[in-house]
């Protein structure tokens, strides 16, 4: 999905670096939650860290929404997105 977004949005100059650069904060993140899931769980048996990932989602998502609905993605460059 990301790379069709990336085809859509970005040049295919800049869509290396930006694969790039996402790639490293993907794996931060997952490197920094395991910590705070676990530290949420000690302090409470309620699955806080389920509803945390859920909202981050959701904000997310409306984000992503909100950024790119006056984009046709394909329309740019002449892809069949499917």
């Amino acid at each position: 999905m990301f790379r069709r977004v990336t085809h859509a949005v970005v040049s295919r100059e800049n869509a290396q670096r930006l694969r790039g650069m996402t790639t490293v904060q993907r794996s931060l993140a997952s490197a920094v939650s395991p910590p705070f899931a676990g530290y949420m769980l000690s302090v409470s048996t309620f699955g806080w860290p389920l509803v945390r990932a859920g909202v981050l989602k959701l904000t997310y998502d409306v984000l992503l929404l909100a950024l790119f609905k006056n984009i046709a993605a394909g329309r740019n460059r002449g892809l069949a997105i499917s």
